[in-house]
């Protein structure tokens, strides 16, 4: 059965938050929006361990199909998630500093940094972090 907590994922995600959250994964939302999959980021997870976790999630599989759509963005996860997790800081931070250029120059990426729904993914992540530690 799903959680209460994974139908409001799904329906935000459904609404136009899986939008939002595909464009997050595809690097061109908000440099603060990355701190939403900050619990992902600073796990001792490696990219296959998050991969596998993100797909076996009923939320995050979602999220996972799109990112498997869009190979160069899944390789800019992977380079990060695959480096060691004391030197991923500097890889986070030039990530941040593009994302911080595309959002002065492109509407539609201000936009997508904007909405208030990305804020709800951050559990999803958070759960992510978590079980990938078992995979």
């Amino acid at each position: 059965m799903i959680s209460s907590r994974a139908r409001f994922t799904r329906t935000a995600l459904a609404l136009g938050g899986f939008a939002a959250a595909t464009t997050l994964l595809a690097g061109t939302a908000a440099a603060d929006s990355l701190d939403i999959m900050e619990p992902v980021l600073t796990s001792s997870c490696s990219f296959d361990q998050v991969d596998r976790a993100m797909h076996d999630d009923p939320v995050a599989s979602m999220l996972a199909e799109e990112l498997d759509k869009t190979p160069g963005k899944r390789e800019e996860l992977k380079a990060i998630l695959d480096t060691p997790l004391d030197q991923r800081q500097e890889k986070i931070a030039a990530h941040r500093a593009e994302v911080e250029q595309r959002i002065q120059s492109d509407p539609e990426a201000a936009r997508v940094a904007n909405d208030p729904r990305l804020a709800e993914l951050r559990g999803v992540f958070e759960k992510v972090a978590e079980d990938c530690k078992t995979k």
